[in-house]
């Protein structure tokens, strides 16, 4: 391969977009780039069933075990009317 066409064939133009990091990550690809954010969990969560979710945002700490399962019973007792509410949950101790 002669040097113009090997330079054609290795520069980034010569890339298919989607193996361009440099042309996804400039800014006008923002908003496809956003699209797929929010497209990607989307589809896994439907291909796995999953008709609803719950976002929680704010801190990570972790409960101690008891007091995790203290707020599942009073979550309990305050939603037995929501619609939809079946009382399902996953602590070990009621």
């Amino acid at each position: 391969m002669g040097g113009r066409v090997r330079a054609i064939v290795e520069s980034s133009g010569y890339l298919q977009d989607n193996d361009d990091p440099d042309f996804l990550d400039r800014y006008e690809t923002r908003g496809m780039r956003l699209g797929l954010d929010y497209l990607k969990p989307e589809v896994l969560l439907q291909q796995r069933g999953v008709e609803h979710t719950i976002v929680v945002f704010g801190s990570t700490r972790a409960l101690a075990q008891n007091n995790g399962n203290a707020l599942a019973r009073r979550f309990d007792r305050a939603m037995p009317g929501a619609p939809g509410w079946k009382g399902e949950r996953t602590t070990t101790d009621a």
